[in-house]
């Protein structure tokens, strides 16, 4: 027995299952664009339109174009001084040419994320504390060309700052791999 639910509402969504791959045609919207491979080969780049697809030959793969922003808390660097400085940042792109896109990257976020954490890391490791300026670090974040990946240059915007000491924690008989209950006489 299904719970919530009956046959009557399986039916429609079983139907709709069948017949979605039998489906001749795919409709791009204007913010978005695609790209249809059929068997495997031949990607082709579909722009905002009624677009002709073989069942079972072709696949098509439909993303939005319009701007992303991916929020990140970014680097924890130490500076020159010895403070621990935490950079958050916003990077924001689009996708310019979707078949380029698919064709050389896999996870764009991650990738561009990595970049700009690494160029952040190295501006602010060579600063110190009290020199960090978030307009400086911003001009700085280096992601590279991204025309060769199908997306539109991308901006870098600063939306944290921190800056505080650095603890240690000194302890006599911490071995790694060894919880803390069990060190110097404590088992």
């Amino acid at each position: 027995m299904m719970s919530g639910r009956t046959m009557s509402d399986l039916w429609p969504r079983l139907l709709a299952a069948f017949k979605r791959p039998l489906v001749w045609w795919v409709v791009v919207a204007e913010w978005e664009q695609g790209v249809r491979v059929r068997l495997g080969k031949s990607p082709t780049l579909l722009v905002p339109g009624i677009h002709f697809r073989i069942p079972f030959l072709d696949r098509v793969y439909v993303q939005s174009v319009r701007l992303r922003t991916i929020e990140d808390s970014g680097p924890t660097v130490t500076t020159l001084d010895g403070k621990v400085a935490v950079v958050g940042y916003a990077l924001s792109f689009s996708i310019d040419d979707m078949l380029t896109f698919y064709q050389t990257m896999s996870t764009p976020e991650q990738t561009l994320t990595a970049r700009a954490s690494a160029s952040i890391a190295r501006h602010v490791s060579k600063q110190k504390s009290t020199d960090l300026d978030v307009d400086d670090i911003a001009s700085v974040v280096d992601i590279g060309d991204t025309s060769g990946m199908g997306l539109s240059p991308v901006t870098a915007d600063i939306v944290g700052l921190t800056v505080c000491r650095a603890y240690r924690m000194i302890s006599s008989g911490y071995r790694s791999g060894v919880g803390i209950n069990e060190m110097d006489g404590e088992r």
